[in-house]
């Protein structure tokens, strides 16, 4: 172990006298161990300001490891780069590194432990690595300088706390796998003003978005089954609330000191609406459009056998992307899971089951058989199970929706004046469209509220045509894709 005795030692009687003696920061800041044929970061000098290249070898040895609370309180460093090879980011490493403004982090790293980065003021924008599987509680915490964050796909839930107090969040990307989002992670995001909740996520915990108060709209989607306790409190611009599906359990206080006037939405017949009100909002029915109506919304079921860890199954694309993959599952669980994906149409989607010990689904000496299925709304593309061997894999493609056209124009006249004019074009359910008119191809003016299209065709009528002889022109777009 390299311990720097003297250079700590006049910090601390420096630092006693009030004074700090800041300098460049370098490898001879570090203090390290050297276990086995790895080195281990364990602290850094508080003096050290500027930026810091963590090197990848020392004494020849790589790094591998940062002990927790490595640079805690490190207050002048304003960058570090981390080596390719270190897995961690442990617990409090970079806590209250007050001038932090950037850290550069390897796609070595799967794991970045509580309060990694909490209470680092400066902090601006984190990119994280692709490989990242845990993100812990409280890691940004007070990070009010925050603005943007996108979190890797292979993460699987929202810890407590995670983004709490970041004051300056304006933008966050969730992943589609995502399944759960933890009490209080986004607590008082004021400048949040829109959170896109994926499709997968089944609950969302206590107060996980108390004092939002940029939300202007949220939406639910079908798979949540809970809302915690104080969860959207005091949104104080939340006005409206949109749910997918049915309604979800609600803890107590979930929408208190939300905008007068605020509602929710729900489409009809979903079940667990009752009366006029849900959750102390006035409930309105109605269409709650598809979020991403160019996409189609598929779900793969599995229903594990006995040995639900041999199994695990992928769903990708012809180009190789992968949607969305499972497994291995817990033995004698039994209990179906269900993935929703949004994938492209009118491309080729492989889904592939695999068995660890070649039996497929259906243990050789149980009754029990799995089974695993892939569905598009109320039809199921493919199934599969039983004891198919090491691997099953079935090809399907989804049908695209109807592409924007226009199918008839049509004026209607009294006494020779044209009083309305109709356009009638292609269009997708629950789609929406705008029609714009223009004088000289250049300037448009959309003369339509936002239409919501129709199965196969919709038509429009401008039952305010001009008549002045000059001529017009018209155009029919598609609002969302």
């Amino acid at each position: 172990m390299k311990m720097l005795v003297s250079r700590i030692a006049m910090s601390a009687f420096i630092t006693a006298l009030g004074v700090l003696r800041l300098h460049a920061a370098d490898v001879n800041d570090l203090v390290y161990e050297v276990r086995g044929d790895a080195v281990t970061i364990i602290s850094c000098d508080r003096t050290a300001s500027g930026e810091l290249v963590i090197p990848p070898q020392i004494e020849g040895k790589p790094v591998t490891a940062i002990f927790f609370e490595a640079f805690m309180h490190c207050g002048s460093l304003t960058e570090v780069v981390i080596p390719q090879g270190v897995s961690s980011i442990s617990k409090g490493t970079f806590a209250h590194c007050s001038n932090l403004l950037r850290v550069d982090i390897p796609e070595s790293v799967t794991s970045i432990r509580e309060g990694a980065f909490a209470y680092c003021g400066a902090l601006v924008n984190v990119d994280l690595p692709e490989n990242l599987r845990n993100l812990g509680r409280d890691v940004f915490l007070w990070c009010t300088s925050l603005t943007s964050m996108r979190i890797p796909d292979r993460v699987p839930y929202l810890s407590p706390g995670v983004f709490a107090h970041c004051h300056s969040l304006v933008n966050v990307v969730l992943p589609e796998r995502l399944t759960r989002i933890g009490d209080n992670a986004f607590y008082e995001c004021l400048a949040l003003p829109e959170i896109n909740i994926p499709i997968n996520v089944e609950s969302l915990g206590l107060e996980s978005f108390m004092h939002c108060e940029g939300l202007a709209s949220v939406r639910i989607p079908e798979s949540v089954t809970g809302l915690g306790n104080g969860c959207f409190a005091f949104c104080r611009n939340l006005g409206s609330v949109m749910f997918e599906g049915d309604a979800p359990d609600l803890g107590l206080s979930v929408f208190f000191g939300l905008l007068a006037g605020a509602t929710v939405t729900h489409a009809a017949g979903a079940a667990g609406f009752h009366g006029d009100f849900f959750g102390g909002l006035a409930t309105v029915e109605g269409e709650v459009p598809d979020l991403n109506p160019s996409m189609a919304r598929v779900m793969v079921t599995v229903n594990p056998d006995r040995n639900g860890s041999e199994t695990t199954w992928e769903l990708t694309d012809e180009s190789g992307r992968i949607h969305g993959s499972g497994g291995p599952y817990s033995d004698f669980s039994f209990n179906p899971e269900i993935f929703r994906f949004l994938v492209p149409y009118n491309r080729g989607l492989r889904i592939t089951v695999h068995d660890a010990r070649g039996d497929g689904m259906g243990h050789l000496t149980g009754p029990h058989l799995g089974t695993w299925s892939l569905s598009y709304g109320a039809t199921q593309l493919a199934s599969g199970g039983g004891n198919f061997g090491f691997e099953e894999t079935v090809t399907v493609t989804i049908p695209g929706p109807a592409e924007l056209a226009i199918i008839s124009v049509a004026g209607e006249e009294t006494s020779g004046e044209l009083t309305s004019f109709k356009i009638t074009f292609a269009s997708n359910m629950g789609w929406t469209y705008a029609v714009d008119r223009s004088r000289d191809l250049a300037s448009w003016e959309q003369i339509s509220s936002t239409i919501t299209g129709e199965e196969d065709v919709t038509v429009f009528a401008d039952n305010v045509p001009i008549l002045d002889g000059s001529g017009v022109f018209y155009r029919v777009r598609e609002v969302s894709d």
